[in-house]
């Protein structure tokens, strides 16, 4: 054989064993379509780390900074919405109902990593979030700082009435996604009204703020820098809702009294009447004797 030809039959297969040994690494490419190559590996990924607890992966959800100019899109990673089987569900001790439906979602993220390539990342439920929900994803800048977050809605299952949102950074870093709200979405009014509220994220004296409403009543979440995440705004919050008017006093005030009417005349006692309807006479006058003065 040739040397031509033994060069060109060892191609194939020097090409295979380079990519056997990852000595080509696949640059991360995101696009619209939910078929970045960070989503194309979630489920052999999280196949691969949770074996047969896992039922299926439900929701892809690519996460990519946007192209500013000359600078092109970057990947963040893919967000990732999963089901374990009826059995771990049970194992778990989440509840009769979340274990036969399988229905309870759980939520993972592939990003980025210098050393790996990628880095996968199961995310725990939130604390307030009951034993089953249905997760929500959406990809939107919150922080105005021109990297898209994503954005997951927790409701409840069944007779669980639960809603809960949270906020994720995805950073290109062995860190991996960032925790920036997690938070029910339970609002207690002035009237002890207990309402879901609505949410929206909004900038106040320059920072960036998260903002809860619900029949009045608000709970405000402002940036803070030292902790890279949302927290209370209690000042904001105690601002945002004036304490409701004191009721009346139980007490009736004391009324004026009435102006006091006066008391009717006696009359005179009548004259009596002698025998026979006569008037009797009057009686004589006292007698008075003069003194005599020295």
């Amino acid at each position: 054989m040739s040397a031509h030809r033994r060069l060109a039959h060892s191609l194939p297969t020097l090409a295979l064993a380079l990519a056997a040994c990852g000595s080509s690494p696949e640059k991360p490419t995101n696009d619209d379509s939910g078929t970045s190559s960070a989503c194309k590996q979630a489920d052999a990924r999280l196949r691969k780390q949770l074996g047969p607890e896992l039922q299926a992966v439900t929701k892809r959800v690519p996460v990519t900074k946007p192209a500013v100019g000359e600078t092109p899109a970057e990947p963040l990673g893919c967000a990732i919405v999963y089901t374990l089987v009826a059995e771990e569900l049970a194992e778990e001790g989440l509840g009769e109902e979340a274990a036969i439906g399988g229905t309870d979602q759980r939520l993972a993220f592939l990003t980025p990593d210098p050393k790996t390539r990628w880095n996968l990342t199961l995310i725990d439920p939130s604390a307030e979030s009951p034993s089953s929900v249905d997760l929500e994803i959406q990809v939107a800048d919150i922080t105005f700082d021109g990297v898209p977050e994503v954005v997951v809605r927790e409701s409840g299952l069944g007779a669980d009435a639960y809603q809960g949102v949270r906020l994720f950074s995805l950073t290109v870093s062995p860190e991996g996604p960032r925790d920036l709200l997690s938070e029910s979405l339970k609002l207690k009014t002035n009237e002890n009204v207990e309402l879901f509220a609505q949410w929206k994220s909004t900038k106040a004296e320059g920072k960036p703020v998260v903002v809860f409403e619900a029949g009045g009543a608000s709970r405000i979440f402002a940036w803070s820098d030292s902790e890279k995440r949302y927290q209370l705004d209690e000042a904001a919050t105690t601002a945002a809702n004036p304490p409701p008017p004191a009721p009346p006093s139980a007490e009736a005030p004391a009324s004026a009294a009435p102006p006091s009417e006066p008391a009717p005349a006696t009359p005179a006692p009548a004259s009596k009447k002698g025998k026979g309807g006569k008037k009797a006479p009057a009686a004589p006058p006292a007698k008075v004797e003069p003194i005599e003065l020295p």
